[in-house]
């Protein structure tokens, strides 16, 4: 994951939350690398990782708006892939 501290996240977030696509991608590009690492733990194939990684990323933009300013990004997004891969077992 790309090092950026909590208040760096939080201000991606808030500015995503209003639409704009440039921190969303940075949000993708700082969480990518962690989202292949989870999702890698769990028996499926490339060809299925690949699907789940676009699947977790159109869940997350969907239901950013719902997330709390207060709450733990990371936290919140690894509940989202965690969740997604359980379900596609």
């Amino acid at each position: 994951m790309e090092l950026l501290n909590a208040e760096e996240i939080a201000e991606l977030v808030q500015n995503a939350q209003k639409g704009d696509e440039e921190a969303f991608e940075e949000l993708m590009t700082a969480f990518s690398p962690f989202l292949y690492s989870l999702l890698s733990h769990f028996s499926f194939t490339r060809a299925e990782i690949e699907n789940l990684f676009q699947e977790a990323w159109l869940r997350v933009w969907e239901h950013l708006p719902a997330f709390s300013p207060r709450g733990n990004f990371s936290r919140w997004f690894k509940t989202i892939v965690v969740r997604l891969a359980l379900n596609a077992q």
